[in-house]
């Protein structure tokens, strides 16, 4: 995620939300948007997901990187037709819907007093 000045929140840079792939890992964001995942009380796939979502509302911008990954053969077939994971994808969209919903039009959290006060102790300790 970098700067960006679009604010619209069904396209941002020509990035369509629905384009998100909500349930890949890796996010890069930079130092500016920090704060969203520092002070985010999440404990669960929301602590990264949401603050993505606050972000992007905030004006972040979008950047997509293809990642040559594939699944080992064996993993995949760990996976699939397993009710386990079945069962934990499902748990996974009951969590998310509902908050990120609820993020995108609920008031976006002001965290930067607080990235502040952190960026203030740590130089303390430093100095």
């Amino acid at each position: 995620l970098s700067s960006s000045s679009s604010s619209s929140l069904s396209d941002v840079q020509g990035y369509q939300w629905a384009d998100l792939d909500w349930h890949f890992g890796p996010v890069a964001f930079t130092m500016e948007w920090a704060g969203f995942w520092l002070n985010h009380d999440g404990d669960m796939w929301d602590a990264q997901v949401l603050p993505m979502v606050y972000a992007i509302r905030s004006g972040a911008e979008v950047i997509s990187v293809t990642v040559p990954y594939k699944h080992s053969s064996s993993m995949k077939q760990q996976e699939d037709g397993n009710i386990k994971f079945v069962k934990k994808r499902l748990q996974q969209l009951e969590l998310l819907l509902p908050v990120v919903q609820e993020a995108m039009v609920e008031p976006i959290p002001d965290y930067t007093h607080a990235l502040r006060e952190q960026i203030d102790d740590a130089n303390k300790l430093l100095a």
